[in-house]
């Protein structure tokens, strides 16, 4: 691959992560107020979600991944969904998988876009 693409590439990357950023900053309040409406029914899943983030915080990004992607499984809609394909988008950019990345950086904008939170 010669340089050049390389270049654009990881231009394009990079410009997917700071819309990204923008786009998830300018929708919080939208998932601030989905998240003080859901009343948590399922237990299982905010374990779930609360074990992923802390695996994330201790930089365990490849246990983090396969446990939002459990979490995904299950619950594949609501307010957090968007910030976790932002963070796994960006956890395989970092490990060098960017097509992957890639295509979550798509998902997240587009359930931005569509405001698709519940």
């Amino acid at each position: 691959m010669s340089k050049l693409i390389k270049q654009k590439m990881y231009q394009g990357v990079i410009l997917l992560f700071v819309l990204g950023v923008i786009v998830v900053a300018v929708g919080c309040v939208h998932r601030q107020q989905a998240d003080r409406e859901v009343e948590v029914t399922q237990p299982m899943l905010d374990k779930l979600y609360y074990d992923a983030e802390a695996l994330k915080s201790a930089r365990k990004t490849t246990e983090a991944i396969a446990r939002y992607k459990i979490f995904l499984a299950q619950h594949p809609t609501g307010a957090h969904v968007p910030r976790i394909y932002s963070w796994m988008g960006r956890a395989y950019v970092w490990n060098g998988e960017i097509k992957q990345g890639l295509t979550l950086f798509e998902k997240m904008l587009a359930r931005i876009v569509n405001r698709d939170y519940n």
